[in-house]
């Protein structure tokens, strides 16, 4: 359901700039479902927390955290790619955060 919920706001996304056929839906359903095992994974580490014991009796950091940290990567990394065609191929006017506003970015361009 959460991969449904990332890879139909990507559509409406693509869809909103005219490029929803520039991006196979393959594609879209491979990042949605990196963004949902990330989203899955960081739910986990809230509930059992990032430091498990060791063999040996002391705290390490979970695994969880090291398999959080690789969907984040390869989610930004498809995010990035679909951005990019979108940039270079887009029909209307691109420009901004493809998810809403970004902070950083309102901070920067004085909004």
């Amino acid at each position: 359901m959460l991969a449904e919920m990332f890879f139909e706001r990507m559509y409406k996304w693509l869809v909103a700039r005219k490029c929803e056929k520039l991006i196979e839906d393959d594609y879209l359903q491979r990042f949605a479902l990196q963004q949902a095992r990330y989203v899955q994974i960081e739910n986990l580490i809230s509930k059992t927390g990032f430091l498990v014991k060791s063999p040996s009796g002391a705290a390490i950091e979970s695994p969880l955290e090291t398999m959080a940290l690789n969907r984040l990567k390869m989610a930004n990394q498809m995010q990035q790619i679909i951005e990019n065609i979108v940039r270079t191929n887009c029909e209307t006017t691109y420009s901004g955060y493809s998810y809403g506003n970004d902070p950083m970015e309102d901070l920067l361009n004085e909004k």
